[in-house]
């Protein structure tokens, strides 16, 4: 008798119309999701995931406490330029709606909204169902050219099976190959940190490329039923080694190491404190990233050479969707800290038991459990529905350390020279553009941002009507200019943001009376061979492609409605993620006598200020400067710095990337909105 035979989940298989949401339309899984999202045990883990957002990400550790000099940036013969080449083809097919759905910040807190169930907790990213088929094609070319072969495989495998449980469940528009949502942080290239993610039911892959090194965290593979045994796909299996070797691996420890190892022998336990439907006996799941797991079970130091051997095989089953080189250099890095790696297992030992088994380290977090089913009926776990987690502990998951140190090894990296923090705004430095009156300095170029200071005489403009392939702002420091968003004109006053969507026809020119100034700021910077700006006559000349239903605003700074999140330090948020700024946060600020912003403190993505009066202090680098106006503060990703007014002042502080400390520092991610009476 085959274990198909023997385990047979068509047993198993629900009455018509029986499912785990009765009474939900399932036509459409943004109404699915809304209706499951209300039943009470769903919006309470809902609500516990959404609230971990709003604590930073730290990483996951054995007691509270990272450990430093786990990870380094080093050659490991990834596939980044064959992924990059793959994913710039995708983004050249999106339209620009497709393309802000998808393209996030490097630094965005949209890589921790992930979710394995079919509803959707987080709406971020874009489905592939809405895709056009030549689209999805890319989109698995790019999961193919970033994997290894059988890691292709078992990823396909999923989203199979995914299929082939939605016929089984008649839930055809809620479980299917395309039920996933799939998104780029960052710019795809061969050499600078970026990183893609797919994520639904029963998949949540986190790729990450730096240079020709990669991660893979965190991952979640699983499946119910575990194989498919009709249709087209038929044969299609998932688990058989991944269950097999920590199975086998338990049957040959000793009775000794046995009693080490585990941890209960019961593997159904409902009524425990922390179970819920989604996780049942995983710890690293969804909203987990912070998750403090202490070392359980048996140290591999108290195996036999034998029986480590078969543990590291585990690991490298379950790590096996990296590709050769990244799977050997992570498994090497997993041998250094075998002393300080621990098994821990529930459940029965017998060659068809379903289990639990954790593996953890420094460096890894592998987890596999048996769970009771969801659309089958088996109300104990089987082997017919299977999750898996991995994890990088200590802060690397979504590659976030080896991002943390390459931002911070190419601080001042253009020229070799010591980086500029302070740059003034110095009319000698500026360059004729040709266009009337119109003359422009380039205060900053780094791969985040383009930061100008653009300065138009009286009955000067610049380009004609143009869009570009970034988000642009304006920020008025001196004089008056009129500014047209596609059909509509504007006059703008000293101290107004103009927010410039990616794909949105305007222009801008200057009627007087006198010169003015104003800031530019192009996020993210385009890359360097590719245009800048493109010119039209009429805003329908834009290319379907690139056009945008967002018509962008104009935000005038109020001063009687300021915020105070610091004694003395006062904030007027101006755009972030609520009014459809997805790439950058602007805010302005002032900064009374005596008082400043918070204490000496890092970022993952770069930070720049603009004073616009008076006198502002600021230690950056172990550098200590005191900043007049008009004067521009580069600070790159990675740099500590704080800053506080010695005098009278106040400055403008502009973030090309929203702080993840929310309220705690320069407000929550919806403050633009909140401030803003037209409602966004």
């Amino acid at each position: 008798m085959s274990a198909h035979e023997e385990h047979d989940f068509r047993r198993w298989l629900p009455e018509a119309n029986k499912h785990p949401y009765p009474g939900f339309d399932t036509k459409d899984v943004y109404e699915f999701s809304k209706n499951a999202a209300a039943d009470p045990r769903v919006s309470e883990l809902f609500q516990k995931w959404s609230n971990s957002l709003k604590k930073p990400f730290f990483g996951i550790t054995a007691d509270g406490t990272k450990i430093e000099g786990l990870y380094a940036l080093e050659n490991q013969g990834a596939p980044t330029t064959a992924a990059a080449v793959v994913a710039n083809k995708l983004l050249d097919k999106l339209t620009i709606d497709e393309t802000q759905r998808t393209v996030h910040d490097l630094n965005s807190e949209d890589w921790r909204k992930w979710c394995n169930t079919e509803i959707i907790a987080y709406d971020v990213g874009i489905r592939l169902e809405v895709l056009e088929q030549t689209k999805i094609d890319l989109i698995w070319e790019l999961v193919k050219a970033s994997l290894s072969e059988r890691g292709y495989r078992k990823v396909r495998g999923v989203t199979k099976i995914n299929h082939f449980l939605g016929i089984l469940a008649d839930k055809p528009a809620i479980l299917n190959e395309n039920s996933y949502s799939f998104m780029i942080c960052g710019r795809p290239s061969a050499r600078e940190p970026w990183s893609f993610s797919l994520s639904g039911h029963h998949l949540c892959l986190h790729v990450t490329f730096i240079g020709e090194q990669m991660t893979i965290g965190p991952a979640f593979i699983g499946c119910e039923p575990d194989h498919i045994d009709e249709g087209l796909d038929k044969g299609v299996e998932l688990f058989r080694s991944e269950i097999a070797l920590p199975m086998q691996l338990m049957q040959s420890l000793t009775p000794e190491q046995k009693k080490k190892a585990i941890k209960s022998s019961k593997i159904h336990e409902p009524e425990n404190v922390g179970w819920n439907i989604v996780d049942q006996r995983h710890l690293g799941g969804t909203g987990q990233d912070n998750r403090v797991i202490p070392y359980e079970g048996i140290v591999a130091s108290e195996l036999t050479s034998e029986q480590v051997e078969l543990l590291v095989s585990v690991v490298a089953v379950f790590s096996d969707l990296l590709p050769a080189g990244p799977h050997d250099h992570y498994l090497r890095l997993v041998r250094k800290h075998l002393s300080e790696t621990y098994l821990t297992w529930t459940g029965g030992f017998r060659d068809r038991d379903p289990y639990y088994v954790r593996i953890q380290s420094p460096v890894a977090l592998v987890e596999l459990d048996h769970h009771s089913g969801i659309y089958l009926t088996n109300e104990s776990p089987g082997p017919y529905h299977i999750h898996n987690i991995m994890r990088l502990p200590n802060g690397n998951d979504y590659g976030r350390e080896l991002i943390r140190q390459w931002k911070q090894s190419r601080a001042g990296r253009l020229t070799g020279q010591p980086m500029k923090y302070i740059r003034p705004l110095n009319e000698e430095e500026t360059i004729d553009t040709g266009f009337p009156k119109y003359k422009a300095q380039i205060l900053s170029c780094l791969e985040s941002a383009i930061i100008l200071a653009s300065r138009i005489g009286e009955g000067g403009c610049g380009p004609g009507l143009h869009y570009h392939h970034s988000d642009q702002f304006y920020f008025l420091a001196h004089g008056s200019m009129t500014v047209r968003l596609g059909e509509q004109e504007h006059d703008i006053s000293e101290g107004s943001v103009v927010f410039i969507p990616a794909g949105l026809p305007h222009c801008n020119w200057n009627n007087g009376p006198g010169a003015e100034i104003h800031l530019e700021m192009i996020v993210p910077a385009p890359h360097r061979l590719k245009q800048l700006a493109y010119m039209i006559e009429k805003p329908e000349d834009v290319p379907k492609e690139w056009r945008t239903t967002s018509k962008g605003y104009i935000r005038h700074v109020e001063r009687h409605r300021l915020l105070e999140p610091l004694p003395g330090f006062k904030i007027f948020p101006l755009a972030d993620p609520s009014t459809d700024s997805h790439l950058a946060m602007v805010i302005y600020a002032e900064v009374a006598a005596n008082a400043g912003g918070p204490s000496t403190h890092i970022h993952e993505f770069d930070q720049y200020y603009f004073v616009l009066e008076g006198e502002l202090t600021i230690e950056v680098a172990l550098q200590k400067h005191v900043v007049p106006a008009d004067t521009l503060v580069v600070l790159p990703a990675g740099v500590p710095h704080r800053q506080y007014n010695q005098a009278p002042g106040r400055l403008w502080d502009y973030g090309v990337n929203f702080t993840p400390t929310g309220k705690g520092h320069y407000g929550d991610l919806n403050a633009a909105a909140k401030m803003d009476d037209r409602g966004f």
